[in-house]
């Protein structure tokens, strides 16, 4: 058996291994946290009659259609089981190694590169996260890669044009960020193969007149820029920070942010991984010089995919009134960049020092896993929502005090007979602006504190303890009201709180 044979089967068994391990590990634990409020909005989406569906995802304006075309589709035959629907975004971001494979063997990456490129990819916190989440992330990240093949065809080989039209169609069709992927292409053709611009630009425009008739439709039903406001206004503009910290999300083993009480990163493993991973690149950069010219191509054009949608999207935070910079948006990213580091694990000429490079960072990533399975179980405050809604009775009336609790009360039970209301502005309550009512939803109504009424009822609220001479119970002692113990959920950083409120005595008269 020759050398090469040896090279072949050993990046064929890195990949078959690493692909396995990219399977166990988005299947770890993926459905036992509950849903929550974008997964509610996606499954509520997707359950509605095709004449509804449409009004109400445009009514949504940040969100084109065709990630809840697909999940429609998915739940037709179960419905109600979150480990069928969280399946949902794993089959898309386990079908995206397939372009990467694809990629792998484009670029001719030897064993130790396609192992570190397979590890990356597996251990990736954020990719594992999104891979769990049943919305539009993994669907996008997967037509990313599916384009960055079809592109690299049309580039070197100038087949596939109609290919790469039609995962472009679909991309952008799954997210507006999709379009920042043709317009790295377009760049990439403009700058280093112009004889292709006209046919790069005739895609571009197929694509804007296959999405004018959505863009169109969502125009013709928006309420305008307050409702845009509405959807990203709590989204601040980034600084250097916020790049800094994007590029530990691209890079950490395992871990990821489930909430703002969480930290950011976990610096034991992910400073290694990110230095690393910068040393990798630094090599490549000083090894530049004895890459032939198609390997400096491919690495241009690697870098192109993965620089061109930070910038356009950290422009546009930084210039316009609202900001669109989010690591979900950018998962688009993560593929040229994990490919970037192949190509520089590559370009370490000593094979002791490639191994060695893969072998370490595999002992990082272990490490990573194992000091993630030692940490408590996560809990979250908006899972009491749920709880609490599954015991109540028919015929109840239960009054909420945030958007994302009274949408996820009302979605898990669902019965017309239990009236649920949302208190607008309740005095001494805040709540996250972030989450709102879906437009076009009238299922939840919507009350001041003055309409609160009733002989009995239930409220629910989250706060970090019980104390009914606090905001919003101590709002309705003192109209006469008084409690039983509550029900408690315990979220965390605050708990969630299900009260039964009878009247003592009408406002305005004296207890005995």
């Amino acid at each position: 058996m020759t050398s090469e044979d040896l090279s072949r089967r050993a990046t064929i068994f890195f990949a078959a291994a690493g692909t396995v391990l990219y399977v166990l590990l988005r299947l770890r634990g993926f459905s036992d946290a509950c849903l929550w409020f974008d997964e509610v909005f996606s499954i509520h989406a997707a359950g509605m009659a095709w004449s509804e569906f449409f009004p109400f995802i445009a009514l949504d304006i940040v969100h084109p259609p065709l990630s809840y075309i697909l999940l429609k589709l998915w739940i037709l035959p179960e419905a109600g089981d979150i480990r069928w629907l969280r399946l949902f975004p794993v089959f898309f971001s386990v079908l995206a190694l397939l372009p990467i494979w694809l990629l792998s063997r484009e670029m001719r990456l030897g064993p130790a590169a396609v192992a570190s490129v397979f590890l990356f990819l597996a251990f990736n916190g954020t990719l594992i996260k999104y891979a769990q989440e049943v919305r539009m992330y993994a669907v996008l990240f997967c037509l990313s890669a599916f384009s960055g093949w079809a592109f690299l065809r049309f580039y070197k080989k100038g087949k596939g044009f109609f290919t790469l039209v039609v995962v472009n169609a679909l991309m952008v069709y799954t997210h507006y960020f999709g379009w920042f992927i043709v317009g790295a292409e377009v760049m990439a053709i403009v700058v280093w193969q112009r004889i292709k611009t006209r046919r790069v630009l005739a895609m571009v425009g197929v694509e804007a007149a296959l999405f004018a008739p959505w863009a169109l439709y969502v125009l013709s039903v928006a309420e305008g820029a307050a409702a845009l406001r509405q959807n990203i206004g709590w989204a601040e503009a980034p600084g250097f920070s916020a790049l800094v910290g994007f590029f530990f999300d691209l890079t950490e083993p395992v871990y990821f942010q489930s909430s703002s009480a969480d930290v950011h990163t976990f610096w034991p493993f992910s400073l290694p991984v990110a230095a690393a991973c910068i040393g990798l690149l630094a090599a490549l950069a000083v090894d530049w010089r004895n890459k032939s010219e198609e390997e400096r191509g491919t690495v241009k054009r690697l870098a192109m995919m993965f620089a061109f949608p930070i910038v356009c999207a950290f422009a546009l935070s930084v210039a316009s009134p609202l900001s669109v910079w989010g690591t979900r948006h950018l998962l688009v990213s993560v593929v040229p960049l994990t490919l970037l580091i192949g190509a520089a694990v590559q370009s370490v000429s000593l094979g002791f020092l490639r191994n060695s490079v893969a072998i370490v960072m595999a002992v990082l990533f272990l490490g990573a896993l194992g000091a993630d399975a030692m940490r408590p179980e996560k809990r979250f405050v908006w899972c009491g929502w749920e709880s609490f809604a599954a015991g109540v009775e028919p015929g109840r009336r239960v009054y909420l005090y945030e958007d994302l609790a009274a949408y996820q009360f009302w979605f898990a039970r669902q019965d017309p007979s239990i009236e649920v209301f949302l208190v607008e502005d309740a005095e001494g309550v805040s709540e996250d602006k972030a989450y709102f009512m879906p437009r076009g939803f009238d299922e939840v109504t919507k009350v001041s504190e003055r309409e609160i009424a009733g002989e009995e009822f239930f409220v629910a609220y989250a706060a970090e303890s019980f104390d009914d001479t606090k905001a919003p119970l101590a709002n309705l002692r003192a109209r006469g009201y008084r409690f039983s113990e509550p029900q408690v959920f315990d979220g965390g950083a605050q708990r969630g709180f299900f009260v039964k409120v009878r009247m003592e005595f009408p406002p305005g008269a004296s207890p005995r």
